[in-house]
């Protein structure tokens, strides 16, 4: 036992014996008292490049060294920049210089450490910041160049990714004009409000490097006035007589909501916007008539004289106009009131008495001619034909000369007679000759004049 604890502190001699006379300062690990440096920093220390650039950066050491000083590079970012992972400063110099080469858009920071004179470790940063390369406006579009208030109006810009793009936007009476800023319009887009109606517009876009600029062809189109689509709102029948057999019509008067009168046929007859007629249910239509509208009633729906109800329903209001009307007995040519034909023929010469000349009143006094239908149906060969007319010629004075030879004695002298429209009178002698025109009707195969239907007529 006695052996082994006086072995044990025959070393602990020797180590304390040892430590006192080797100085501290030659352990490797305090850089063997070569480095004299006890600070660091880089310049600059902060950097700004585009991708694909390069930048030189220098390390400064405080003092020179007498030995080559290993400096370590950390980067916090390699994606975005490229460094090397160390620098030496040469011996007997302060500086050394490292490069990066911007890799990506972001930043980086990249720690510059060595341990100084002292053994301790000292550091210093620098930011890099890695940005887009600058990209040049070349253009500027605008996607409307004839806008209306209330249109948004977007740009492109080529080439698209150029480089930090701002906007403004101006306006002026005219496209070369167009200098007044809008204000607070800084956005690619723009809204086009009330109070750039008539005005051109243009959009200058700046970049980083060059601008470029678009203005509209067109002024601003202001709001249209919103007109409210026309519609019948009242509708009423004019009273007019309606006659039997044959087709009649009653003015129709349609007002929209102002009172303003509508004549667009088209209008009336909308399901939406016009009227409907609910009674009679067929035989009344709507038509144009006299530069107005007008109910036309068929010579059908009118058959019989008696009364008649119609009844429209007007589409907007849902409100129903009626009117009670009384159809009156169908109209009979009563009397012959003019003639519009020759009336001198000279001694041994002859005149035409046509039917076609005469104008024939019915018992309403309403006048027909030739142009009439009533009077083509009416006036036809009554000797074959109960109920229709014919018109008898005959000279007021028997000895006066007969008319083409006819005898009126049997009845020759009545036109429409088997066709006939017209009748040749031949002048004998000087002196007037006085002619009767009558109505003659059918009745169970006798011609009998029609009272009162006659008109006198003198030939000079």
């Amino acid at each position: 036992m006695k052996h082994h604890l006086f072995r044990h502190l025959a070393i602990l001699i020797a180590v304390i014996f040892i430590s006192t006379i080797i100085p501290t300062n030659t352990i490797p690990a305090a850089a063997a008292g070569k480095v004299k440096a006890t600070t660091i920093k880089v310049s600059p220390s902060k950097n700004s490049i585009n991708i694909g650039q390069k930048k030189k950066i220098t390390v400064i050491l405080d003092k020179k060294n007498t030995k080559a000083v290993k400096i370590t590079l950390k980067n916090s970012a390699a994606s975005k920049v490229k460094a090397p992972k160390s620098v030496t400063v040469a011996k007997n110099k302060k500086k050394a210089t490292f490069k990066i080469t911007g890799k990506s858009a972001g930043s980086a920071i990249i720690t510059a450490k060595f341990k100084n004179a002292k053994g301790k470790v000292k550091t210093a940063k620098v930011k890099i910041t890695v940005k887009e390369k600058d990209i040049a406006v070349d253009s500027i579009t605008l996607s409307n160049h004839e806008p209306k208030v209330d249109d948004t109006i977007t740009t492109t810009v080529a080439p698209k990714d150029a480089t930090d793009v701002k906007y403004e936007w101006y306006s002026g009476d005219t496209a070369n004009s167009a200098s007044t800023l809008i204000p607070g319009e800084k956005r690619d887009s723009l809204k086009v409000t009330e109070s750039l109606a008539g005005k051109y517009i243009k959009v200058v876009a700046t970049g980083k490097k060059g601008s470029a600029s678009d203005v509209t062809t067109k002024p601003v189109e202001g709001k249209q006035p919103v007109i409210e689509e026309t519609k019948v709102y009242s509708a009423d029948i004019t009273e007019a007589p309606i006659y039997a057999k044959e087709d009649n019509y009653l003015p129709l008067v349609l007002k929209d909501k102002d009172g303003n009168a509508i004549t667009d046929i088209a209008i009336a007859q909308s399901d939406t916007r016009g009227i409907k007629i609910d009674q009679p249910a067929s035989g009344i239509s709507i038509v144009e008539k006299n530069g107005g509208l007008a109910l036309k009633l068929t010579k059908e729906l009118c058959q019989a004289a008696g009364p008649l109800t119609i009844s429209l329903k007007v589409a907007a209001t849902g409100n129903t106009v009626s009117r009670n009307f009384t159809i009156s007995g169908a109209a009979e040519l009563t009397k012959i009131t003019n003639y519009s034909g020759p009336t001198t023929v000279a001694a041994g010469g002859s005149i035409t008495i046509s039917i076609n000349d005469l104008t024939i009143v019915d018992q309403y006094g309403r006048s027909y001619t030739k142009n009439d239908a009533l009077f083509r149906e009416r006036i036809f060969n009554p000797g074959d034909n109960p109920g229709c007319l014919g018109v008898k010629v005959m000279t007021v004075d028997r000895s006066e000369p007969v008319i083409g030879g006819f005898d009126p004695e049997d009845g020759d002298c009545v036109m429409d007679s088997e066709g006939k429209t017209s009748l040749t009178l031949h002048r004998a002698a000087q002196g007037d000759i006085a002619l009767n025109f009558s109505l003659v009707k059918n009745e169970d195969g006798n011609l009998n004049d029609v009272a009162g239907s006659d008109l006198r007529v003198t030939i000079k």
